[in-house]
């Protein structure tokens, strides 16, 4: 083998481990309690009566998990590659106000049994574009795979309509450093279309215990939905959110 045959794989093998020795993993776990303020369905979306799940749902704040994983490297550790994820289920027992025709089902005005899931697991590649003292801009793409399901359930009448699918967004994330210990963070997933909108906006303030351990406290807003003939869906979840993250660098 020449030198020249042999430069390529070796510059190859020297970028990887320089990769991995620049390498930062992070691990953050988040909880906490989330209730909706709005849930519009109707399934077929062009002929389903349309009503508002959480009126007929009446459910309480619900708790819920989200776990991250990303992986930081290269110069400054500019590039992210983050992994979410992110289940989330609310059942309750609810009225319906009127006669709904549901998923091709029949349900009578009054008590309902109801489900809705709408899991959002995502991979996301951000890279910081901006980075001073004070403060830090990444900008991104993410890919969200939706697993969602909504159920009603009425005596003996037990329907339901489950959706899994992929949601390209994009994604920001903005930090402003107030203190050594003390971080204000805003991150966003995002993209809207004629045909649906999703959002998952989350502002939160970071405090760092140590140099490896950090929490948080913070808002997170769900927002979203779809219209199409298949299905009519837009919800709106509300997270009071704390969570810890370990930096294993």
């Amino acid at each position: 083998m020449s030198k020249r045959t042999l430069r390529y794989p070796l510059a190859c093998a020297a970028c990887l481990l320089s990769c991995t020795l620049n390498a930062q993993t992070l691990v953050t776990l988040e909880g906490g309690m989330v209730d909706s303020s709005k849930n519009d369905v109707a399934i077929p979306g062009n002929s389903g009566t349309r009503f508002d799940l959480d009126e007929a749902a009446d459910a309480d704040p619900a708790a819920y998990v989200r776990l991250e994983l990303e992986k930081r490297w290269g110069d400054d550790l500019r590039h992210s590659v983050r992994l979410v994820y992110a289940p989330l289920r609310i059942e309750s027992d609810g009225q319906l106000d009127a006669a709904t025709d549901f998923n091709g089902d029949s349900f009578a005005a009054g008590p309902v049994e109801t489900t809705y899931q709408f899991d959002a697991h995502r991979i996301t590649y951000r890279y910081r574009v901006y980075a001073t003292d004070t403060s830090r801009l990444q900008l991104g793409v993410t890919g969200l795979v939706r697993d969602a399901e909504i159920r009603l359930q009425q005596d003996a009448t037990d329907s339901s309509k489950s959706n899994v699918g992929f949601v390209p967004l994009l994604h920001l994330k903005g930090d402003l450093i107030l203190t050594r210990n003390w971080n204000l963070a805003l991150e966003i997933d995002g993209l809207a279309a004629p045909q649906g909108r999703a959002f998952d906006i989350s502002l939160r303030g970071e405090y760092a215990f140590t140099e490896r351990v950090s929490g948080y406290l913070g808002y997170r807003l769900l927002d979203g939905g779809a219209d199409n003939d298949e299905v009519y869906n837009f919800a709106r979840f509300h997270f009071a959110a704390a969570g810890l993250r370990f930096d294993f660098q």
